[in-house]
């Protein structure tokens, strides 16, 4: 079964007052399989907020012009084990939230691991870069 987990989506930008979803989807055979993935057997999913890893200051003109290697990390949400649909949450985990209106805004990106008997599918994450920094392959979402 040579299947994936579809992850290379549009990022999307959104207003904090919007409710954004996010879901999983199995894609195999040019066909898009949909929960509650009925019949496939024994199922987990967990969801990972990907996020720069420390905070640090990165130039890329120091000494001189150059793709700056960011290093970043993926935090499994607890809560959101095991869910189908999440909803998307800007709040940091490596840096202090920042605020519009007591709501948080922010751009975070977003990794889901399907487990399926066994077998595991992902979206593409933090080992998938572009001149040193995360690509586009990562699921983003920005709340403004």
């Amino acid at each position: 079964m040579r299947s994936y987990l579809s992850g290379h989506l549009d990022s999307k930008t959104a207003s904090i007052d919007d409710d954004v979803k996010l879901s999983i989807a199995l894609s195999h055979n040019s066909e898009i399989i949909v929960p509650p993935f009925e019949n496939l057997g024994n199922i987990s999913i967990k969801w990972y907020k990907v996020e720069e890893a420390n905070g640090d200051y990165y130039s890329n003109t120091d000494p001189s012009w150059h793709w700056e290697e960011i290093p970043y990390k993926e935090t499994e949400v607890l809560e959101w084990r095991d869910q189908f649909i999440i909803t998307a949450d800007v709040t940091p985990t490596v840096f202090q939230p920042v605020y519009c209106n007591v709501k948080v805004v922010g751009t975070m990106r977003y990794k889901a691991v399907l487990t399926i008997d066994g077998e595991t599918y992902s979206t593409p994450c933090i080992e998938s870069k572009y001149r040193g920094s995360i690509s586009r392959d990562v699921h983003r979402i920005s709340l403004k």
